[in-house]
């Protein structure tokens, strides 16, 4: 039997289950309207990206009939990798715990419908193709386990090309093909498709489903959700504001799916309606903490939706709001849940707890930027102390406390000096991203030093690193160095460069 992880407990009647997931249903072979039931909540968790709850609920469906092919279809699919943790995301221990489950899960599955028949159009085939993923129980090479999924998204083609207007299967597909390059999508600076991505493929079956969706007025959460991560990196990302638009409240109680619709706002530059979605998204997501408690790998999604809550504010001038989403994102990414999480979600975790500095550092708060506590060095820290060192440093320079400045930024560079250089956070190495402050603290340090030629050359540097950091939404460095660049060249009457500056930090680069 699959253990179940979501440590939430066993599950009873699905009316009394306490989450409102919309209306979506697929229905699938099972004489039980109460595996049925349960089964359509693991679809909907599945689609907003909780998957821990999902495989619980997929569980319980097997509970009231333990022959449910699609039940056991659904802890496979929903038990191993997607878009926002694919392989490479996983340490060698947590692939020994999750492929023995999934590869196991993917044969029951088999066994089950081969008991039952062929059951109801498409199951059969969804079954067979999920067990391309999972080919032995004994695998840990990320190459191994990467050719896999690319085996299960031809799998998948194939599935879609026999059942083309099967809304969960091009959901489905189109996942597993975008899931073989996350993040890497689009050309940031052509505006075309990757050569080695699959995007034209994954968009013109999720626009060919969005078309049949609109045209049958039954809104389907997976082709919404998942077109907004195909069109949030591409050049017109306004292209998903209808799916953005109808994919709101439709899943209501799933924070990250409630949530999803801010990424295509605040591309948009409407960063009031990404403040209001994201709190919407923060009270469902309070709504599960307070029913399965921190230790899950959704607590990433929720620092998520207060980190894209928190941008917005920022973009609005809205301190008060983007201080308070940082303060909770410090209160749920403890030092105490990073040590105990595993290698990724600690990565995570620690990256989120470093955000508050650049609220600090936007709305000009030199004296909470001083006053606040050197965090601790032991563990996984990187992203912590280095932006703690960082933003002591900015405020030191902008209070003309030179020497302390100069302090911090050799604090900065000692620790710089020991982040691994396979620390991530997200889409980018630690380093990657640190590379953008160190350039921005000494920019800082040398205009007050009255070193302006080699101050700008600096910022310079820092817009550099960061326009050259992997795509991730929010922006990986949240305070746009074109914004300090451009302001000081405004208090040295360099006019001319600094509207250049600030033309660049729009867009408007080719006139």
């Amino acid at each position: 039997m699959i253990e179940d992880r979501s440590g939430t407990g066993p599950r009873k009647s699905p009316r009394e289950y306490e989450f409102a997931l919309g209306a979506w249903t697929r229905e699938i072979s099972t004489a039980s309207p109460e595996a049925q039931a349960w089964f359509d909540f693991g679809l909907n968790w599945t689609y907003a990206y909780n998957h821990e709850e999902a495989v619980s609920c997929f569980r319980a469906a097997l509970r009231h009939d333990p022959d449910c092919a699609m039940a056991w279809w659904g802890i496979a699919y929903a038990g191993g990798p997607f878009y926002n943790r694919p392989w490479i995301r996983y340490s060698e221990r947590e692939i020994t715990e999750t492929l023995p489950l999934c590869h196991e899960a993917a044969n029951e599955a088999q066994r089950a419908l081969d008991r039952a028949g062929n059951g109801r159009p498409g199951e059969r085939a969804l079954i067979e193709a999920v067990a391309a993923r999972y080919r032995s129980r004994d695998e840990s090479d990320h190459r191994v386990l990467d050719r896999w999924h690319r085996e299960f998204t031809g799998e998948m083609r194939k599935v879609h090309a026999a059942f083309p207007h099967d809304p969960d299967i091009a959901a489905l597909f189109a996942e597993a093909a975008i899931t073989c390059t996350p993040r890497q999508l689009w050309d940031l600076r052509t505006g075309k498709p990757k050569p080695d991505a699959l995007t034209g493929e994954a968009v013109a079956v999720l626009e060919t489903a969005l078309k049949e969706i609109e045209s049958s007025g039954v809104p389907h959460p997976g082709i919404l959700h998942i077109y907004i991560h195909l069109m949030e990196m591409s050049a017109f990302p306004e292209r998903a504001l209808r799916a953005a638009d109808m994919l709101r409240g439709l899943v209501a109680d799933a924070g990250h799916i409630e949530h999803m619709s801010a990424h295509i706002d605040i591309l948009c530059g409407d960063y009031a309606q990404a403040v209001e979605q994201n709190r919407r998204a923060v009270r469902a997501d309070d709504k599960y903490l307070r029913f399965a408690g921190p230790h899950n790998f959704y607590t990433t999604a929720r620092c998520h939706n207060l980190h894209l809550l928190m941008y917005a504010a920022m973009f609005l001038g809205q301190y008060k709001t983007a201080i308070a989403a940082a303060g909770r994102i410090c209160e749920t990414a403890t030092p105490e849940l990073v040590a105990s999480s595993p290698p990724f979600m600690a990565s995570i975790l620690d990256g989120y707890s470093a955000m508050r500095t650049h609220v600090w550092v936007r709305f000009g708060k030199w004296r909470a930027l001083i006053e606040d506590r050197l965090p601790d060095a032991a563990g996984q820290a990187f992203m912590r102390v280095a932006m703690h060192r960082y933003g002591r440093g900015v405020a030191y320079a902008a209070l003309d406390e030179i020497e302390r400045a100069e302090a911090e930024k050799a604090g900065f560079e000692a620790y710089f000096e020991t982040v691994p250089e396979d620390a991530v956070f997200l889409s980018n190495t630690v380093r990657d991203i640190l590379e953008v402050g160190r350039a921005m603290l000494e920019g800082e340090l040398e205009y007050r030093k009255r070193n302006y030629d080699a101050a700008f050359d600096a910022l310079r540097r820092a817009v550099e690193c960061d326009d050259n950091l992997n795509f991730t939404e929010p922006w990986a460095w949240m305070h746009p160095p074109r914004h300090a660049l451009g302001a000081l060249l405004v208090q040295q009457d360099r006019f001319e460069e600094a509207e250049a500056v600030y033309r660049a930090d729009l867009g408007y680069t080719g006139d």
